[in-house]
């Protein structure tokens, strides 16, 4: 992960919650996207679309979803909305070039380089 960070560019991982805060810890800065669906019906287009052969059901992913919402809300650095319609791909690298901007996500390899 610190070699890519010292290219200036960012890792795009799945991770629990508990692998956040320690990345906070480590001071990593990670930004962190929630993708909020707004439906179990909505999960489950997505699933069709991106993931059609995973086996997980589309209402426990919701439930979770919402459950993680509520209990890890404080970790998320935003919240997009609606992921599976127009613009959101936009969106999502808008934030991210908006965060990388305004955040110090790499001071770790800019230590290293000095």
């Amino acid at each position: 992960m610190l070699v890519v960070c010292c290219q200036r560019r960012h890792c795009m991982l799945d991770v629990t919650p508990n692998a956040v805060d320690r990345l906070n810890f480590a001071q990593y800065a990670p930004i962190v996207v929630f993708l909020r669906a707004e439906s179990k019906h909505a999960v489950k287009e997505l699933r069709q679309r991106w993931a059609r052969h995973s086996t997980k059901s589309h209402r426990k992913l919701y439930e979770q979803a919402v459950s993680l919402e509520k209990s890890y809300s404080h970790l998320f650095s935003c919240m997009l909305m609606n992921p599976h319609c127009f613009g959101f791909n936009t969106s999502f690298h808008h934030y991210v070039r908006y965060s990388t901007a305004y955040n110090n996500c790499f001071s770790e390899c800019e230590q290293l380089t000095l």
